[in-house]
């Protein structure tokens, strides 16, 4: 039986976007915020389900790693822009590749890696794809730079939510 992720991956890029929405939004420490947390964290009733939660998480983020990066190194290669476009031009590959998706992982990923069994287990997994939590934190820095540089355009809840990640980001 072939897997349904792998034959509409449009379908995990929604996914991964209203969950990372959903962690943010909802305040943390509250009764919802940890309901949405629970399928990542270990829970007495049902101690395994929550590392394959963990995998497909990270097994998307280092998929889409892949993809920005293979798109970086197409850019790279074919460098003949100017400074200025070749910086739009770089931004507009990476984001065509799955930029905004790989952020939205790093966002799930940073906010249930501050369970010490899940970071463990996320650390594990990264490893093995040759990533560390370093680089999920550096493009997570990179995504709220980028949506700082926005807040002169942006309505108030998006320097909130940068805010609110800059927070979660420094306690990774």
């Amino acid at each position: 039986m072939k897997k349904l992720y792998k034959a509409y991956p449009e379908s995990d890029e929604r996914a991964v976007n209203c969950l990372a929405w959903l962690l943010r939004l909802t305040e943390t420490g509250t009764p919802l915020h940890w309901r949405i947390l629970a399928k990542f964290v270990p829970s007495p009733a049902d101690p395994s389900s929550w590392k394959s939660h963990v995998d497909r998480i990270v097994e998307l983020n280092t998929a889409y790693s892949e993809r920005v990066k293979e798109a970086e190194d197409r850019i790279e290669s074919d460098s003949d822009l100017d400074e200025e476009d070749g910086a739009e031009e770089r931004y507009l590959s990476r984001m065509d590749a799955g930029l905004f998706t790989l952020q939205m992982t790093d966002t799930v990923i940073a906010f249930v890696a501050e369970e010490e069994q899940v970071r463990e287990r996320v650390e594990q997994r990264l490893k093995r794809k040759g990533r560390s939590l370093a680089d999920v934190c550096s493009e997570l820095a990179e995504y709220i730079a980028t949506k700082r540089s926005d807040t002169l355009t942006a309505p108030a809840t998006t320097t909130d939510n940068a805010k609110d990640l800059s927070a979660l980001l420094l306690e990774l």
